[in-house]
């Protein structure tokens, strides 16, 4: 694979063994397996990978393939050309590879191979199951600058990556907190002291608490089931799984159509087929595709606090949806569960500590972009030459650039 090299890099491939060793994974047997920290730590592929380095869910106590500390490990099975570097001495499965580097800075290779990871991705063979083989991946081309650049580089960078770090840290601390509340919230209330057993959820709540069956406390309405010929180019945006989901390319609707399955800003949608979710839609009228309901909530129940009792109840059926490739919720499943239905001034009481929290997680996020975005033009100008930098500034005062 070839990349664009500055004119002063000198150039070389994976395969170059004066430069590195590349390991590529084998799985041990599935017996020896455990997640009692007993053996070394195993990574199957990237699943554990964070933003520098995977953590450990899974250890093996027969390890055949092993990645030294500071070794680079990338992802050859789909999704292939994901990177992180390991801390320890780790067992690394069929879905990695690991790469030694022998001459030059660990880290600049770390962040040129993350660089060019699309590339390497579109390296990946088969339709259906992207793979990179040890071939293909020794023929990677990379750009060499001296070390004193390297080391520069991977200075400026990697005191980017310590503040991404922190921030996920942080957000997924906030996440913790957030379900801890939820359960408490959702099953317990506010300042309640009087709990009643109930049979259909299988815990204690407020004495003065209903249970309700799903189907009882709204309308779930299934969007329309448009084809193909009535999309259009204007009109009202047609609303897909994949526009909940953050894609923006719409196909519209310009006739007339049933008042039900118009959507406007605020209105609770539940994804029930792929992607299995709530959702309060954000932006302006539209008209809604199948597989998505459009949820309307009866009197004297929030639409707010069946969010959040929505999406704490599909987090406990998570991974018992139907479906063997596609995954869908079925309807009748609204007719066989039941949630806890607080009076409404409560529900509302709920809804204000968990929205604040959200707001403390979109503010989280929204640092996690910017940093992400920052950092992804900094590796764009440092890994393609578009701005030098006076390496010998950075490694004396710790990373600004000229």
């Amino acid at each position: 694979m070839k990349t664009q090299i500055k004119q002063n890099w000198q150039e070389t491939e994976l395969g170059n063994e004066e430069y590195f060793t590349l390991i590529m994974g084998q799985s041990p047997p599935s017996s020896s397996y455990n997640n009692q920290q007993e053996g070394m730590p195993f990574l199957q592929g990237n699943a554990d990978f964070g933003v520098m380095h995977p953590s450990y869910s899974k250890y093996t106590k027969n390890p055949l393939k092993i990645a030294e500390s500071n070794d680079i490990l990338i992802s050859v099975r789909a999704p292939v050309g994901e990177i992180n570097i390991s801390r320890d001495k780790i067992c690394i499965g069929r879905g990695l590879g690991a790469i030694r580097v022998l001459k030059g800075n660990y880290l600049f290779y770390f962040y040129y191979l993350n660089h060019i990871k699309r590339e390497i991705e579109n390296m990946g063979q088969g339709s259906t199951f992207k793979a990179i083989t040890l071939n293909e991946l020794k023929k990677v081309t990379l750009g060499i600058p001296s070390v004193d650049e390297q080391n520069a580089i991977s200075k400026i960078l990697s005191e980017v990556d310590l503040k991404l770090d922190n921030v996920e840290r942080e957000r997924l601390a906030t996440e913790r907190l957030k379900r801890g509340i939820m359960v408490k919230l959702l099953s317990h209330g506010i300042g309640n002291k009087k709990f009643k057993y109930s049979s259909e959820l299988n815990c204690e709540i407020p004495e003065h608490w209903k249970v309700v069956r799903y189907i009882d406390v709204a309308d779930f309405i299934n969007g329309y089931p448009f084809a193909p010929s009535e999309w259009k180019k204007v009109g009202l945006p047609i609303i897909r799984i994949q526009n909940l989901n953050g894609n923006e390319d719409y196909n519209h609707f310009d006739g007339k159509i049933d008042e039900d399955y118009i959507i406007n800003k605020g209105d609770l949608l539940f994804s029930w087929s792929a992607t299995i979710d709530l959702f309060i839609w954000q932006k302006e009228k539209a008209v809604l595709n199948q597989h998505i309901f459009k949820v309307v909530p009866n009197e004297g129940v929030s639409k707010n606090y069946l969010f959040y009792a929505m999406k704490n109840y599909l987090s406990t059926i998570s991974g018992k949806v139907h479906g063997s490739t596609m995954k869908h919720f079925k309807k009748e499943q609204l007719y066989k569960n039941y949630l806890p239905l607080p009076p409404l001034e409560e529900q509302e009481k709920i809804v204000s500590i968990l929205s604040t929290v959200d707001r403390k997680l979109e503010l989280e996020q929204k640092s996690k972009d910017k940093l992400e975005r920052f950092k992804k033009g900094l590796m764009n100008d440092l890994l393609t030459g578009n701005k030098r930098i006076n390496v010998e500034n950075v490694l004396k005062i710790g990373g600004k650039d000229d």
